[in-house]
């Protein structure tokens, strides 16, 4: 028996949930003793089984990876690392694994949920600003005049930046179409727990560089707050932007500030200290 078992082709079955070929669960023999109540079908150059053993489903290796559903490129996934979504793709794309493996290990490090705060890029417009990311990796924002946007995030294309900030790129849903590149980091130390920090930066044109790039040449930069999902007394659920918000846009209109102005704010920020 053990020289059968080390020659001859042993039989797998697909795993349909893994998407992999394992052995089949059988009995294998080389006599009727073997096989109480049954009998050993020998025929052939073997591994022989009992007749009452399960082998409707098995055949060898090469056929079983032949027909196992592991192999189908309609049923390969890829970790959308953004949006932690597993999203169907083909077998030449590197990560491409079963949707089984997929969905147990993605995750998503995306800001989900509503975010708010305010500009500080150059130009900024005065006010408080809303921004709420969801899990299908849109972007949707409210600017302070009540004008929304939204934009569709491709975690897919998404890379490591400097000074451990991530960049991502996506279309801003405009009439004609936008590209947004963006560049972001999640700070969930300090202020008492309450409320995690997102430093968002994007362009029309490329990635920011880093967040003072961000800030100059027509760029956007935003420091935003979100309520910890453990704070009690915190709540910006009413600040939401619905993807379903018409979206309005109103020119901007910069404001130039008077010497007095001007002379107030660096008094009162220190800046003649």
């Amino acid at each position: 028996m053990r020289a059968c078992v080390r020659a001859c082709d042993f039989r797998y079955t697909c795993n349909n949930a893994t998407k992999q070929c394992e052995a089949c669960n059988m009995t294998y023999c080389t006599n009727d003793s073997q096989c109480p109540g049954s009998y050993c079908m020998i025929h052939g150059p073997g591994p022989w089984q009992c007749h009452d053993a399960p082998a409707s489903n098995c055949g060898n290796l090469p056929a079983c990876n032949a027909s196992c559903a592991h192999n189908h490129t309609t049923e390969l996934y890829v970790c959308n690392p953004f949006s932690g979504q597993c999203v169907a793709t083909t077998n030449s794309t590197p990560g491409a694994t079963t949707k089984y493996i997929c969905e147990h290990n993605c995750t998503s490090i995306a800001p989900l949920g509503t975010w708010r705060g305010v500009e500080v890029n150059v130009g900024f417009v005065r006010g408080e600003w809303d921004f709420t990311f969801y899990n299908d990796s849109t972007l949707h924002w409210r600017r302070p005049d009540g004008a929304t946007f939204m934009a569709k995030l491709d975690g897919l294309n998404m890379s490591a930046g400097l000074d451990n900030t991530i960049q991502i790129s996506g279309v801003v849903d405009t009439s004609p179409a936008q590209d947004i590149f963006a560049v972001f980091r999640i700070d969930n130390q300090g202020n008492d727990k309450i409320v995690d920090m997102l430093f968002w930066g994007q362009s029309n044109s490329s990635f920011p560089a880093d967040f003072p790039s961000a800030m100059t040449n027509g760029n956007t930069m935003h420091i935003l707050n979100a309520c910890r999902g453990s704070a009690s007394n915190c709540d910006f659920s009413k600040s939401a932007v619905f993807p379903t918000e018409d979206t309005q846009i109103v020119p901007v209109q910069v404001k130039q500030l008077t010497e007095v102005e001007r002379f107030e704010r660096m008094l009162y920020s220190g800046g003649l200290a």
